[in-house]
Order: C-alpha cells, then structure tokens, then sequence
C-alpha cells in the first residue's frame, strides 16, 4: 500500500513539473499582446493556461492572407466589411504583415470550404479555414500542448 501511495505522490508530481514547463515554453503570437493586457495574460497564464493556448491557437490558425486562391471556397464580402465596431481596418498593414487579428473582425466560415475575404483591391485576401479542419488542427494542437 505504502508502494502505491508512493508512486502515485511520484506520478503527481512529474505531471506538476511537465504542466508548468509546458506553460513556461509557451511562445505567444504578437497578436495575442494586442488582444489582451499583460495583466490578463499573467492571469490566464496562471488560472487557465489551456483557456491561453486556445486563445493563442484562434489567432494564429483561423485564418491567413495570401494571393493565391485556394481549391475549393466561398467568396465573401470585402475584410472592410467584417471589422468590429470599435477597430479599424488598416489593408496596408494586413499587406505588410499578411495577418489581421481575427478578435477585430466577425469572420464569416463555412464548415466545409474555405471562405475568402478581398483585401481591397490588392490582390490579397484573407483566407479562413473551414470550420471542420479549424476545429480538428485546434484537436491536435491541444493534445500536442497537453491539454
């Protein structure tokens, strides 16, 4: 019995240590400082890191900006038109960057096709995964973190 008690402290422990190494290694997107404040990460970092991964993971994976079209997808309306009421939408810096913060925006999707949004006239358009293969990159991300 003592055994067991032993190597059940043993296992609690090593699962302790690897969470809080996994959470100390986490790189976050730039975006993420532009979603939320210090304080509010430092919080998530310690209350709910799984809650921070997800939210990292939404920034960076929904969507992207690209020239090239890709094989099958829905045209939506322009990324103007989707911006949040209080953000703004700068094209030239989503050109530069080839990113947006998809918090600033509510972002049409489709679960089966891709949805493309025209950046102006640029040429560029923001490219949001279908909901089904978001959802099942976000599965394996989350598992890979440990979550």
């Amino acid at each position: 019995m003592k055994k067991a008690v032993l190597f059940l402290a043993v296992i609690c422990l090593m699962t302790s240590i690897f969470a809080q190494q996994n959470n100390s290694s986490m790189k976050y997107d730039r975006l993420l400082y532009q979603t939320l404040s210090a304080e509010e990460i430092a919080k998530l970092e310690k209350d709910a890191p799984s809650k921070l991964a997800d939210i990292n993971f939404d920034l960076t994976h929904l969507c992207y900006v690209d020239a090239q079209l890709p094989e099958t997808y829905i045209m939506a309306n322009d990324i103007s038109t989707y911006v949040s009421p209080d953000k703004t939408c700068d094209i030239a810096e989503i050109v530069a960057s080839k990113r947006i913060n998809r918090f600033h925006y509510a972002l049409p999707s489709d679960d089966t096709r891709y949805t493309v949004c025209p950046v102006g006239n640029t040429g560029f358009y923001v490219i949001i995964l279908p909901h089904n293969e978001f959802l099942k990159q976000k599965r394996e991300y989350m598992k890979k973190m440990g979550y």
